[in-house]
């Protein structure tokens, strides 16, 4: 059984994990993913600053209550005063396809529609088509493009949901 909780500094190591595992399939991005770059210590303080949700997959073999098998983080958007961002959006490749990153969007929305926000927003490469025709039967709509610091040319879109 799937539990989406918010997440805790405690979390980050496993967190850590779930990105470095999910964003591997990405190594010859264009730039980099800044995901190669995160620590612990820096995801601990990411969580200081942005709410940070987590699933967790209960595992009748253990004793634990469950592991953290996906994440995203939320923040007030910097340019969008109406909008909620997220990003880091990950699920361990054994646990994709079943609906779980779905699920997290969904708690991003709400938390969006509890915030008074009325749009989320977020940014996907444009060499990766197959992210952006996900967002887009989500509902997410491409509102613009923006360029990474060192390339002349768009290297992702912003895109976003109305969520009122």
């Amino acid at each position: 059984m799937i539990h989406i909780r918010q997440g805790t500094k405690a979390d980050c190591t496993a967190v850590l994990v779930v990105l470095q595992a999910a964003f591997g399939a990405y190594q010859d991005l264009d730039p980099p993913s800044g995901v190669t770059r995160e620590t612990v210590d820096a995801l601990r303080e990411k969580v200081a600053q942005e709410t940070l949700w987590v699933a967790e997959v209960d595992d009748d073999s253990e004793t634990t209550s469950g592991h953290i098998v996906a994440c995203v983080f939320t923040k007030p958007h910097q340019q969008y005063a109406d909008a909620l961002y997220f990003g880091r959006l990950a699920v361990l490749p054994a646990y994709q396809r079943q609906g779980i990153a779905r699920r997290l969007i969904a708690v991003v929305e709400q938390q969006a529609r509890e915030q008074g926000f009325r749009r989320v927003v977020l940014g996907v490469r444009i060499a990766l088509p197959d992210n952006v025709r996900y967002y887009q039967s989500l509902g997410y709509d491409i509102v613009g493009t923006g360029t990474h610091q060192g390339h002349t040319a768009p290297t992702y879109y912003r895109m976003a949901k109305v969520i009122v």
